[in-house]
């Protein structure tokens, strides 16, 4: 094969693509003549160079993504007219030098968990957070670090968290890395002085310092009291930086930013201006900025319908007479009640009866795992589950790379010496998506979106390791309170005798963190470089086939991620793959591996479609695929709406 030279003319346009046409149709066919064979003559007329192209790159494999490199734009279209997806889709290389490798962990908001909880602690030692935030959220803008709680909750039940407490809690779950949020809210200086000193004695390393909680907020009216404006803020804490930084040199200080949101106004919009905009003396001692860029995220399929808690008909659960789905009473007579699910084949066997406590029984258990004749209530569904239409899950997504984009404008215009850190983030405004791997993927999405899109975060910490917001937990107890609603306030007197899970986005996270850990561990100088991909198509149709007026726009990638390269050399990989069908992407290609490498694979996603809006899905139930020491020339699949981590081989 001669595809060097057919490479060089390409690359270099030499011959017109007449002439090239001619000596692509010469090589792949050799008994080709154009005077006999006139109309294979005229169809080259008419493909042009999009024939050419693709006869090489079937011809020539991987030599020719360089030549190519400089026709494929940021999203994957080449320019040429041949998409680069479809079947097993290959990457030019990436040519940017990418950015540092972050420092990841949970959010923690302490008045949400107790940190003398041994069993949590562990669960957060293996998940690979090593970053941590003390006391974080509102409260700390009340926090007493004394008696390590808030003025601003009630006394019942205290979870108590101290300086001492907290750097027990960090050594055993292995948070190696701490921001302190200081009280400048609510107390003065000198005792926020004597916190860090606290913190320090009781070991923990004092270097990040952040200046309070969301002071931007203009709904909290002792914020706006205390300052009328960003200025007055930046005025008081520029004094604050200082003695932080004569106390603790090494320490860096950061001030509150303002992120992007739609309806961002007033005091919030002018927030970062009064703030930043300021005399340089002012930011003399000013390290960093904090980000809380939480997005909002809507679900458009009214027609979806996942999975309820009871189950479906027919689905076994353990109660106190046998298998049993949970009862619904105001049922009616056991006729109607039945009625509801008498025509599904699996329920066709089942007798019915009524009586107390409920007004539906299931009689026999026929059909069902165990057959001992024993009454157990049911409740069928009120239909079968409805899998959501692609265009309604591709809108969350959209949401993802519609906030990042925003903010990485909005941050931008911050002081160029300012680093970042993200202490706060997470989806909202889809309470029906809560739980849900779909609220999951779309949150790991983002974070991997802003940390491709703004270099300049050092660190991020997503809400939340356990709070009380239910878009948010990232662990669960079944000891739990029944509110807040969020699966995770256990009481204090059940701390390490409770068992925790995983949530959904604990395991989505979990993954991330590993991820980012052993890259770390292997070369702190490793670099994240985004890959490329191509655009993600979609019909904009509702599952009907009628046109969805509520859709936005078409996702920009169906393909999103990043390869760790270590000095020139890719290690790992995170993917995420935004597409409803399962694809197949070339590995060597992507990462730019030796023919001679191998690699590891492993992947997240829901195994039924209908489970990616399933509240009530486990962590433990999500489908999961390992591939080991696979070639790097082989393929590798990825799933629906699927997370994959690679590493790499030699």
């Amino acid at each position: 094969r001669n595809c060097t030279t057919i490479i060089a003319l390409l690359s270099s346009r030499l011959l017109s693509f007449s002439l090239l046409a001619r000596l692509g149709l010469g090589v792949f066919c050799p008994t080709f003549n154009s005077s006999t064979d006139s109309k294979m003559w005229r169809l080259r007329s008419a493909i042009g160079p999009t024939l050419v192209l693709a006869l090489v790159t079937s011809h020539c494999g991987g030599e020719v993504s360089e030549v190519t490199a400089g026709l494929v734009n940021r999203n994957g279209i080449d320019r040429t007219g041949i998409p680069t997806g479809g079947g097993v889709t290959t990457q030019p290389p990436r040519t940017n030098q990418g950015r540092a490798l972050p420092l990841l962990g949970f959010g923690t908001e302490l008045v949400w968990q107790s940190i003398n909880d041994t069993v949590l602690a562990e669960a957060v030692r293996l998940s690979g957070s090593l970053l941590g935030r003390y006391p974080g959220g509102t409260p700390a803008d009340y926090w007493d670090w004394k008696s390590g709680w808030p003025s601003d909750v009630p006394g019942d039940p205290i979870r108590r968290a101290t300086p001492t407490d907290w750097a027990e809690y960090a050594r055993v779950s292995g948070t190696a890395h701490t921001i302190v949020v200081v009280n400048q809210l609510t107390t003065n200086l000198t005792t926020e002085l004597d916190g860090l000193a606290a913190h320090h004695a009781a070991g923990t390393v004092v270097d990040r310092i952040e200046c309070g909680n969301e002071m931007y907020d203009s709904t909290r009216p002792d914020v706006v009291a205390a300052y009328p404006s960003g200025r007055n803020y930046t005025d008081k804490m520029s004094l604050w930086a200082a003695a932080f930084k004569a106390a603790y040199p090494a320490s860096e200080v950061a001030l509150l930013a303002m992120t992007w949101r739609p309806d961002i106004g007033g005091r919030e919009a002018s927030w970062n201006d009064e703030v930043f905009n300021v005399p340089p003396e002012l930011l003399a001692h000013i390290d960093a900025a904090t980000l809380h860029p939480y997005f909002g995220i809507r679900w458009s399929d009214a027609d979806a319908q996942p999975p309820k808690k009871s189950g479906d008909c027919g689905e076994q659960r353990t109660g106190a007479n046998g298998p049993w789905i949970a009862t619904e009473t105001g049922c009616g007579d056991a006729c109607s009640c039945a009625q509801r699910c008498s025509d599904r084949a699996e329920c066709r066997a089942w007798q019915w009866m009524s009586a107390p406590p409920h007004d539906c029984y299931l009689k026999s258990t026929a059909g069902m795992s165990t057959n001992d004749g024993s009454v157990s209530g049911i409740a069928p569904q009120p239909g079968p589950p409805q899998p959501p239409s692609p265009d309604a899950v591709a809108d969350v997504f959209a949401a993802a790379f519609k906030f990042a984009d925003e903010n990485a404008v909005m941050v931008g215009k911050l002081p160029p010496k300012l680093n970042l850190w993200v202490t706060e983030l997470a989806a909202y405004g889809a309470e029906e998506l809560n739980f849900t791997w779909l609220e999951t993927l779309a949150n790991i999405l983002y974070e991997v979106l802003l940390l491709l899109r703004i270099p300049k975060i050092q660190a991020m910490a997503p809400y939340c390791l356990v709070c009380g917001d239910p878009i948010a937990p990232s662990f669960s107890s079944p000891a739990a309170d029944a509110s807040p609603p969020s699966r995770s306030a256990v009481p204090p007197h059940d701390a390490g005798r409770v068992p925790w899970v995983e949530s959904l986005r604990g395991a989505a996270h979990t993954a991330l963190f590993k991820h980012i850990a052993m890259a770390s561990a292997d070369d702190p100088q490793a670099r994240l470089v985004e890959l490329e991909s191509t655009p993600l198509p979609s019909t904009r149709a509702s599952r009907n086939g009628h046109d969805n007026p509520s859709t936005q726009t078409p996702l920009p990638q169906e393909i999103v991620g990043w390869s760790v390269v270590s000095g020139t050399r890719a290690i790992a990989a995170l993917i995420i793959h935004l597409g409803s069908n399962t694809t197949s992407i070339s590995v060597e290609d992507r990462l730019n591996l030796e023919p001679t490498s191998t690699y590891t694979s492993k992947s997240w996603f829901p195994k039924y479609r209908i489970d990616v809006i399933n509240s009530t899905l486990a962590a433990k139930d999500l489908g999961s695929t390992v591939s080991e020491q696979v070639p790097a020339a082989q393929a590798l699949a990825l799933s629906p709406y699927s997370l994959t981590i690679v590493n790499v081989q030699s």
